[in-house]
């Protein structure tokens, strides 16, 4: 069976997931579904009117290239862009379709790399954590955003978080921009740790001492492999920037010998999430760790977790580090674009819809009166994420202090309970204050390191740890291997 392209809703700035799509004798076009880019589920009908061609508007193109899937968010903001621009069009290019099987992602991900060595570039491309960003920096693909922020008086350097620009950075320059993250990090109970904001492994080895017998350092490790990827997490054993690893160090050496079973590995993954908050409820854990994508996570760990104010330390590591800052996507314009300018607009009227007021109507029964309820939501591209905006983080901030308003059987406008989940069966009881707002934006900021996972070196170190459990390996063997088949790879993909 053949088909023909006869509509490209992007194209004609149609932002609708469609649902119906109604082709009308006039050779009009009625498409209705629901709307990529707001927070909230809103239908949208849209008409698409043929016109004249002489009348069609003649617009320069931006092409933004991505690999498998462009996320609900982007296609959105594209086609918002191509409603509202008179000189520019949005041309959307997958390089990658997870659907056809006669190729593979690592495959396409080769032959787009062939093909920027032949000037292929697009204008604007939104990549993930699986492709050799650094590769392409240091080939000098990447225009610096910092250049068009300096010049622009509504989005400069100002309006973002400074830890985000700081993550993202490159020698000072901005090569990429990304709209939204979450944090990684361990937490512990402030009566314990105090106003630690990270932990050595000889502090939180003696902190874990100071509880009860049995105690382990955190309640999340489960085995020695486990322990081994959160400590080379927060670790910086790898510098992508400039291609060289220091695997054969005395610190990491000594990472491989830490793993006293006693108080390491007491976490039994079949008991859930709920098993992790109940040991350190019960102080059989020093730290928990924790996903921290809105301010609703922090409050029910420190309330009905914690039962007081917790510290956030990161787990135990020697460079300070109390988190990590993970970002799934970023966009980038291309050094040699001839429409850089037109690129910027395009993320900064992206950036600007990565938070929006949702609008609720709430209906009284007893009176047959409606309440508009208006409340802040991100609306990042993987949902419910930090936005990279202080503005709207503040906003999401100070939103997360307020109670949402429902109707009770006598028909009063009340507060209505927080529905807030922490694990199995765990719900937040309260709002948090201002002032605890305050400190869990404070301590999103403090964060500056970026996680960085690569598939390829993860395989190089189990390997070469599997070795070294196994006896077949020594501590310092294991190193000199690990730091001679990284530093081959680095060299290959960064280098």
């Amino acid at each position: 069976m053949e088909y023909e392209n006869v509509l490209d809703l992007l194209d004609v700035g149609a932002d609708t997931d469609p649902e119906i799509f109604i082709s009308c004798e006039d050779g009009s076009f009625l498409v209705g579904g629901y709307s990529r880019i707001s927070g909230a589920a809103k239908k949208l009908c849209s008409l698409i009117i043929p016109i004249d061609e002489s009348e069609v508007r003649q617009r320069k193109t931006i092409t933004v290239g991505y690999f498998s899937t462009l996320s609900a968010f982007w296609t959105a903001a594209a086609a918002r862009f191509n409603r509202t621009n008179d000189e520019y069009l949005i041309n959307a290019v997958n390089y990658y379709d997870k659907n056809d099987e006669t190729i593979d992602y690592d495959t396409a991900l080769v032959n787009f790399n062939n093909s920027l060595l032949l000037g292929n570039m697009p204008d604007l491309l939104v990549f993930d954590n699986n492709m050799p960003y650094d590769s392409y920096v240091n080939k000098g693909l990447f225009a610096d955003l910092y250049e068009f922020m300096d010049k622009d008086s509504e989005m400069n350097r100002d309006a973002f978080l400074p830890n985000i620009l700081s993550v993202l950075e490159n020698d000072g320059r901005l090569y990429s921009m990304a709209l939204d993250f979450f944090i990684l990090t361990e937490a512990g109970r402030y009566s314990i740790i105090g106003d630690s904001d990270s932990l050595t492994f000889d502090k939180a080895y003696e902190l874990t001492d100071s509880l009860p017998e049995g105690a382990a350092l955190s309640s999340g490790i489960s085995d020695r492999q486990n322990f081994i990827s959160y400590a080379l997490q927060y670790n910086s054993f790898v510098d992508y920037q400039n291609a060289v690893c220091s695997f054969d160090s005395d610190e990491f050496k000594n990472i491989l010998e830490m793993f006293p079973e006693d108080k390491t590995f007491r976490y039994d993954v079949s008991a859930g999430l709920q098993g992790m908050n109940e040991m350190i409820m019960n102080n059989n854990s020093l730290l928990i760790g924790g996903l921290f994508y809105n301010f609703e996570k922090f409050y029910p760990l420190e309330n009905d977790v914690l039962g007081e104010k917790a510290a956030f330390t990161g787990f135990p590591n020697n460079d300070g580090v109390n988190g990590l800052v993970h970002i799934d996507s970023r966009i980038a314009i291309a050094s040699d674009s001839e429409n850089k300018e037109a690129a910027w607009e395009f993320i900064k009227s992206a950036l600007k819809d990565t938070v929006v007021q949702n609008e609720t109507e709430l209906y009284d029964p007893t009176s047959d009166e409606t309440f508009t309820e208006k409340r802040w939501v991100a609306n990042t591209p993987f949902g419910g994420t930090f936005p990279v905006l202080t503005e709207y983080l503040e906003k999401l901030g100070m939103q997360a202090t307020v109670y949402e308003k429902k109707y009770n059987d006598e028909g009063e406008l009340v507060d209505a309970e927080p529905s807030v989940s922490f694990g199995d069966g765990m719900k937040m009881t309260k709002r948090p204050s201002e002032e605890d707002i305050r400190r869990y934006i404070d301590f999103i900021e403090s964060v500056d390191t970026l996680e960085r996972t690569d598939e390829y070196i993860d395989e190089i170190i189990n390997e070469e740890i599997s070795a070294f459990d196994a006896g077949a390996s020594t501590a310092d063997k294991t190193a000199k291997n690990i730091q001679s088949r990284v530093s081959i790879y680095l060299s290959e993909q960064y280098g």
